[in-house]
This record gives structure tokens, C-alpha cells and sequence, in this order.
């Protein structure tokens, strides 16, 4: 119960009834996630999309918005996230699709534009950055303004003993 859990909700229609009869989002919700990112282009209308951030937050979740990296109408997205009183983003590293891809720089520029607006705004922002991340670029994100790194390439390994030793070499980095 003392964990906190992102999903990042990558499927058409999250708000639509699955097999299951419950949305995605709903068993998501019952698996006991404490944060669902949602991906405006999931839904087929603005109005879906905003109606799923709202059921996010009266279910005691956070919602949050993926940010796809070839999206650049960033004043545009950070209008929407003060008007929807979003405090959680996950930039994409990579376009989205498939893992395995290799981090795209300009998801840098767009981490530094929240980070700032958020901050001379005094607005509480979680910044997330996930696709493509590795030792070599992890900390320009923190640099520019991350605070969550996902992605299980950055600690995946054969045993416990080694995720820990990667898990430890992020966080000396991102503090040096």
C-alpha cells in the first residue's frame, strides 16, 4: 500500500469497456495504480480525453499526460495542463511504439520548457521522461528538469545483486 505505481496507459480507448466489462483505466484502478498517464491521441475527442482525467482523479489516482516527442505545441499542452490542474507529465523519449529505441535530443528542450514554466510559475509539476534513456543520457533529463525516470533498460540486468549496483550508479549521477 506504500508503493507508488505509474502506469502509462499506451491503448486506444482506455476509457472504453474491455472483456473484463471495466475500461482499461477502470483495471488499472482495481490493480491499485496510484498514477495513470493517458495519451491524448488515445481517445477520439478532446472531451473523452478530459472526461478519463476526471474519472482518474474522483477515483484517488493521479492523471497524467504523455507527451508524445513529436508533439511541439508545448504552450498549447502547458495552457492545458494549469486548466485541468495536471501536476504530472511523462515526456516520450522516443515516438511511441516499440521498445528499444534510441533517446531523441529534442525530448530535452521539451523537458526544459515544463521545468521552467512550472517553476516561474510556482506550479507543482512532476516531470517524467521515458523512452530510450541509458547511463549516457539520464542525467541531461534530471539536468533539464526530470525528476522521474522510467524505463526498465535503465536497471535491467541478469540479477538482483547488479540492478542495485545500476540503480546506485543513477542516483550518484544524478547527484554529482
Amino acid at each position: 500500500k506504500d508503493l507508488i505505481i505509474h502506469a502509462h496507459l499506451m491503448v486506444k480507448n482506455p476509457h472504453s469497456q474491455t472483456e473484463s466489462k471495466l475500461s482499461t483505466i477502470e483495471e488499472y484502478l482495481e490493480a491499485g495504480v496510484t498514477n495513470i498517464a493517458l495519451h491524448q491521441n488515445a481517445f477520439n475527442s478532446e472531451k473523452e480525453f478530459i472526461k478519463s482525467i476526471n474519472f482518474i482523479r474522483d477515483n484517488n489516482c493521479t492523471p497524467g499526460i504523455i507527451i508524445d516527442i513529436a508533439n511541439n505545441e508545448l504552450e498549447k499542452i502547458w495552457s492545458f495542463i494549469k486548466l485541468h490542474k495536471i501536476n504530472w507529465v511523462v515526456i516520450m523519449g522516443v515516438p511511441i511504439g516499440y521498445g528499444g529505441q534510441l533517446f531523441q535530443p529534442n525530448a530535452l528542450s521539451k523537458i526544459s520548457f515544463f521545468r521552467e514554466k512550472s517553476d516561474s510559475e510556482d506550479y507543482n509539476l512532476e516531470i517524467e521522461v521515458d523512452g530510450g534513456l541509458n547511463i549516457d543520457n539520464i542525467k541531461d533529463c534530471y539536468m533539464m528538469g526530470a525528476n522521474i525516470l522510467a524505463g526498465w533498460s535503465i536497471i535491467k540486468d541478469k540479477t538482483a545483486k547488479d540492478v542495485v549496483k545500476k540503480y546506485k550508479n543513477i542516483l550518484n549521477l544524478v547527484k554529482s
